[in-house]
């Protein structure tokens, strides 16, 4: 189910700004934990590969509410997605309806096999809301990501065509 209330805005030069924000904020749940400059934002969407992989700032109304991504492998019909919401718009129920998207996105409109994503062991609570929505736990990469002075595993998760 698509929600209709969402819009998903190609990103943009526009929204670097909060798309940086956002995931500054939310740095330590990701696995490049760095702090990013507004100069390294640019030279980052400067080198985005625009055929394959497709970033969306979404909105509703006036409203940012987060930016999701979908870095495609054509050859092998799948992508690893993920979703970062702005912190005051957590909690309200706008990860699991963007995950409803990127099913559709992913499955109807790319015609993608698979799904995935990668979740840092400290951040259970998103892990949670994609297994809520379908998605299965594949593996655990041990002590892959170094963050905040110690090893923690990398969770992957994903879904396929056929489980929706």
């Amino acid at each position: 189910m698509i929600h209709k209330n969402l819009e998903y805005l190609p990103l943009s030069e526009g929204y670097l700004e909060f798309v940086r924000v956002c995931r500054n904020y939310f740095r330590f749940r990701l696995l490049d934990n760095r702090k990013i400059s507004s100069q390294q934002q640019r030279d980052w969407f400067s080198k985005l590969n625009r055929e394959e992989d497709k970033y969306f700032v979404v909105k509703e109304g006036e409203t940012l509410i987060g930016f999701t991504s979908c870095k495609i492998d054509k050859r092998q019909k799948n992508a690893e997605v993920g979703i970062i919401l702005d912190k005051d718009q957590c909690h309200k129920g706008y990860g699991h309806k963007i995950i409803q998207f990127l099913k559709h996105y992913g499955f109807e409109k790319k015609k993608l096999n698979r799904l995935w994503i990668t979740v840092l062991e400290t951040n259970k609570d998103t892990l949670f809301i994609w297994e809520r929505a379908g998605w299965k736990r594949e593996g655990v990469l041990r002590e892959a990501c170094y963050t905040e002075g110690k090893f923690v595993d990398i969770h992957v998760a994903g879904i396929l065509r056929k489980d929706v």
